[in-house]
């Protein structure tokens, strides 16, 4: 499929996942998720990324959209640039200067179209709400044919196994190690927010950083080439 073809098929998926109300039509019906609260944020909505799709090109899979993007009117679409959040900002930081990749070629998705409910303040991705949003990844992905899906995230990376099993377990044991999967390469690293970098259980800039480069040569060593 020509590059073209895929911005107007990619254009129209985005058309038809806009308009989902799976989460919605649940609470209507009284349905609930575990524990007996709801999947979603009340204020949630589906999110994308704005981005120029590239042949063959990396597909990063983050694990939701934030809150700001979600009813920031000026917004509602996946920000990564200096006006976003830590995850965001330092995501440009590594696209740019670690795979000098232009922010117009970031490809990126979530795990879940929709913000997730809160808990204590944070809003983390069920595993109900991952599966029942993995046959519109897999869409996305099908869409897009990246050479590359790149897991961002240890939620991100589980979310993969709903589309196709990939007997990957702990991201601290297969960070930066590529995986032949769902007829392409799964290539998972951390999550890029201020707490995974911070946190004793995270992964600091420096290796973040290191991770990325690897992923560059990866890109290099399979003739993914970066647009431009």
């Amino acid at each position: 499929m020509s590059e073209a073809r895929i911005t107007e098929t990619w254009a129209k998926l985005v058309a038809e996942q806009s308009t989902c109300e799976e989460c919605r039509l649940r609470k209507k019906l009284g349905l609930v998720d575990v524990g007996g609260s709801e999947l979603v944020d009340h204020r949630a909505k589906p999110l994308f990324g704005r981005f120029d799709p590239w042949k063959n090109g990396l597909l990063f899979v983050f694990e939701a959209p934030n809150l700001e993007d979600t009813i920031d009117p000026a917004k509602g679409y996946l920000t990564y640039d200096q006006e976003t959040d830590p995850t965001g900002r330092f995501a440009r930081v590594l696209m740019t200067e670690e795979l000098g990749l232009a922010p117009q070629y970031f490809q990126v998705t979530n795990s879940v179209l929709c913000l997730p409910r809160s808990r204590e303040g944070k809003f983390p991705v069920s595993a109900k709400q991952a599966q029942r949003c993995a046959a519109r990844l897999r869409e996305q992905i099908e869409v897009l044919a990246p050479a590359v899906v790149v897991s961002v995230g240890a939620k991100a990376l589980d979310s993969l196994k709903h589309i196709e099993k990939h007997g990957l377990g702990k991201i601290s044991e297969v960070v930066a190690t590529p995986r032949a999967w769902f007829g392409r390469w799964l290539f998972p690293v951390y999550h890029t927010g201020q707490l995974a970098r911070n946190a004793h259980n995270g992964r600091p800039e420096s290796l973040q950083r290191e991770d990325w480069r690897k992923l560059r040569l990866f890109m290099d060593s399979k003739g993914v080439r970066v647009p431009g």
